[in-house]
């Protein structure tokens, strides 16, 4: 009972928010349990997991501003993509990393997780890496990425020729799966 209980609290929390209503009962229903030695109220824990069911399937649980940023970042993804293809690879990178650094941000602060001083891309990812919200691959994949786009930013290079456009297209790429995969 316990391992459902658990599995439950970190299901919905994941899928609904740490402010959830469905997650305050489930947290009410543990609370009881551990009060009452072992006493869980099932019917609660099912009505908590249906709700939250019901409200994801029915898309209620989905942010509007989330909604439209996911959107803004898919048009200047699609953008930096259509910038490689003809061969503006520069550009690309410092759109692609924009899109980066703020889907970061936006990743951190749904999930509560602070950083110290300015919010570059290389503080956030360290703050998320350390949360355990990713693992190192993805944390160093970032770290590359944030160096390639300061270089690109603060024009740290002699010609285009001298920023890597394999790397700028892998960039890309990369940060569309990691847009997609950490909503």
């Amino acid at each position: 009972m316990w391992r459902f209980l658990i599995s439950s609290l970190q299901t919905v929390r994941s899928a609904c928010g740490k402010k959830s209503p469905h997650l305050r009962e489930l947290e009410r229903c543990r609370e009881q349990f551990v009060v009452e030695n072992g006493s869980l109220d099932l019917d609660s824990c099912r009505g908590a997991l249906e709700a939250a069911r019901d409200d994801l399937a029915a898309g209620m649980l989905t942010d509007l501003r989330q909604l439209v940023t996911a959107e803004a970042f898919g048009d200047l993804l699609e953008s930096a993509a259509h910038l490689m293809e003809e061969h503006y690879h520069v550009p690309a990178i410092a759109l692609a990393g924009a899109v980066l650094e703020s889907s970061l941000r936006t990743l951190a602060k749904s999930k509560d997780i602070t950083w110290a001083g300015s919010s570059s891309i290389s503080k956030i990812n360290t703050a998320l890496y350390t949360a355990n919200v990713y693992d190192k691959v993805v944390h160093g994949e970032i770290e590359a990425w944030g160096k390639l786009r300061n270089l690109v930013d603060h024009g740290d290079f002699n010609s285009p020729a001298d920023v890597d456009a394999r790397a700028a297209g892998r960039m890309v790429e990369g940060i569309r799966d990691l847009v997609l995969k950490y909503r």
